[in-house]
């Protein structure tokens, strides 16, 4: 990549802090509290000037830092019955580090390498899950992450928002534990968001609060479209693969089917001796050729459906027999 790019690419990054660290109220409000994306967006610069080797060194070794605390944190709760709170904004940091690298890991088509960035994104979500994915941990960290009403909501939204933006990388399983989190965001709003407010004019931001709390709406709008429209397309495909073979595997299976049935038959004329095993045979091999005409019957009216006109033919003569 050229200089120019390079210097390009590092304005897109680094331009929505510059601007938040003026008049954050009046220019860019959804920014306030905007020092964890300012030192998050230096460790993306650097990493993306990191040759493959390096990438994959310093996500190895993110992933087990993530793993390592994340056990941390479990284990502290198990034994103290209460949240470690600095451990887990610690825990938020890396794991949106980790979410925000993996773009930059380049794959080329490489099912390989797409699938490691999808582990990485899946350990992600598992540790997302420990610690957010019951609705009332969610309301508890809301309330007691920090002693900042906005800066909680604002690492957890963080958290959901750069989860969506590499939604490529999640698994439907994985989708839904981050629809239940934005799920709990939004019908809680009502109760946490008083909380929020108030903080805003303590700190001298009660102008920007309309403002902040439309945007906030807005995002949680958007990303419940998304993973609910990600989730239902992940499922259609996993539904698509139960029916839809491809030409060449139904060839192996039909010609697996007619083997069968020859050997059946065979069975049948070399079993003359014993009558009970005849019709026991006879029946399953009918049984078999009735299921078989089934699904052909399907997948032929299957392929139909798709033009509406030879649908409409069919429905006509049908009628007239």
């Amino acid at each position: 990549m050229s200089k120019k790019t390079r210097m390009l690419f590092a304005l897109f990054i680094t331009l929505p802090f510059i601007i938040s660290s003026k008049d954050d109220a009046e220019l860019n409000p959804y920014l306030i509290f905007g020092h964890y994306d300012q030192e998050l967006s230096k460790k993306i610069m650097d990493f993306y000037s990191k040759n493959a080797e390096e990438k994959e060194k310093i996500l190895k070794d993110l992933d087990i830092s993530i793993s390592d605390l994340n056990k941390e944190i479990k284990a502290y709760i198990s034994e103290k019955k209460e949240s470690p709170n600095e451990k887990i904004v610690e825990l938020i940091k890396k794991l949106r580090e980790m979410i925000h690298y993996l773009p930059f890991k380049y794959c080329n088509n490489d099912e390989n390498c797409v699938n490691e960035k999808k582990t990485l994104m899946n350990n992600v979500i598992n540790a997302v899950e420990d610690h957010f994915g019951q609705c009332s941990a969610t309301r508890e960290h809301l309330n007691k992450l920090t002693n900042n009403a906005y800066t909680n909501l604002e690492l957890i939204t963080k958290l959901v928002d750069s989860i969506i933006r590499n939604i490529d990388l999640l698994g439907a399983n994985n989708a839904k534990t981050v629809q239940s989190i934005i799920t709990c965001l939004i019908q809680g709003t009502p109760e946490f968001w008083p909380a929020v407010k108030e903080q805003l004019t303590k700190d001298g931001h009660s102008n920007s609060e309309p403002l902040l709390k439309e945007l906030f709406g807005k995002l949680l709008t958007e990303a419940s479209i998304k993973i609910s429209e990600f989730i239902k397309n992940e499922e259609s495909k996993k539904y698509s693969k139960i029916y839809d073979i491809e030409p060449e595997e139904r060839r192996k299976r039909e010609q697996i089917f007619e083997e069968e049935i020859l050997n059946i038959l065979k069975e049948i004329k070399d079993s003359k001796s014993n009558n009970t095993l005849t019709i026991i045979v006879s029946c399953l091999a009918t049984i078999t050729i009735l299921i078989g005409g089934f699904f052909l019957y399907r997948f032929i009216r299957r392929r139909k459906n798709s033009d509406p006109i030879e649908n409409t033919k069919d429905l006509v003569n049908s009628e007239n027999k």
